[in-house]
């Protein structure tokens, strides 16, 4: 009796912990200005990389955006794993229309249209590491678009045909064909979704930034799943802007996510990044044992609404 008072008193400090840690990851940086009064689809860009020497696509996704003190329709990365948004310093140097180019640590009061949605977040990161002049129809990847711009919008994702669309209202018929994930947290950061893996309860992060994993852990994690399963080790794959080798297995693993069973479940890890004490402690007291990106939505559409906490796939 003592030992289960102990164990329960334990599972109530932890679940303590975890929502104080939300509440504090979970930020509203973005005031709306305007918002759209007719809803619509737009289109959002992939892009593509080499990982050991074999071409991957769709490694990352990237959604238009136009900002005010820029004369041009730039790309952010959809990063729904980061809990705040940034711009990439040195890609601000390839742009002619934008004078203030020794804009170091931060960008004051910036206006975001996504969409034909208008919002001013007061006070922008500006990442001194990242950034290139690499370009995807033309337009200039500029930074990435974290969870914060989403805080009590509606993000609609069609992976299938490209398109996006950001809202803050849907017609009820537009649910039709929709089936509700249940037992998800998407009202705060980081998103959590409460999965099956080998039949027990588990939590997974659902992480937009890691498109090309099917399910990332960290390595001790990766060691206790893996099993007998032969490693496969890749270079390199990018993670704030440096290069992290790839350890991956195919493993006897079943994952229930996403309404649908996923068999042989693919595992990865990287080296260094994921052995991080802050990501592994993060994690633990979180009870994520792992992350999942778009993989396995490719074919899918989703209806992510962060004021309702609900999640609809079709």
């Amino acid at each position: 009796m003592i030992k289960l008072y102990i164990s329960i008193t334990i599972s109530l400090l932890i679940c303590s912990c975890s929502s104080i840690i939300r509440n504090k990851l979970t930020q509203n940086n973005f005031k709306d200005i305007k918002r759209t009064s007719v809803n619509s689809f737009e289109n959002f860009y992939w892009s593509n990389d080499t990982i050991s020497g074999v071409y991957t696509q769709k490694t990352a996704l990237y959604l238009p955006v136009k900002l005010d003190k820029i004369n041009e329709e730039v790309l952010f990365q959809l990063d729904l794993g980061s809990a705040t948004s940034e711009i990439y310093y040195k890609s601000l140097n390839y742009l002619s229309s934008f004078k203030n180019k020794d804009s170091v640590g931060y960008l004051l009061n910036l206006e975001f249209n996504i969409n034909n949605n208008t919002s001013r977040i007061k006070k922008i990161m500006v990442n001194e590491r990242l950034g290139d002049n690499e370009r995807i129809a033309g337009k200039l990847k500029l930074g990435n678009l974290g969870y914060d711009y989403f805080f009590n919008k509606i993000l609609v994702l069609d992976y299938k045909n490209s398109k996006f669309m950001v809202t803050h209202f849907l017609d009820n018929s537009f649910y039709d064909g929709f089936n509700e994930v249940k037992n998800v947290s998407i009202d705060k950061f980081p998103i959590l979704l409460e999965t099956r893996l080998d039949g027990r309860k588990s939590k997974t992060m659902f992480d937009t930034g890691s498109s090309i994993f099917d399910f990332m852990t960290y390595p001790k994690k990766f060691e206790k799943l893996r099993g007998e399963a032969i490693i496969e080790e890749k270079c390199c794959v990018k993670a704030f802007g440096k290069d992290y080798t790839l350890l991956e297995v195919i493993t006897n693993n079943e994952l229930l996510i996403f309404n649908s069973k996923v068999q042989n479940l693919k595992i990865s890890t990287t080296s260094k990044f994921l052995e991080s004490k802050q990501v592994i402690w993060g994690m633990k007291l979180l009870g994520i044992e792992g992350i999942t990106g778009n993989k396995f939505l490719l074919d899918k559409t989703i209806i992510l609404n962060f004021k309702e906490n609900k999640l609809w796939i079709k």
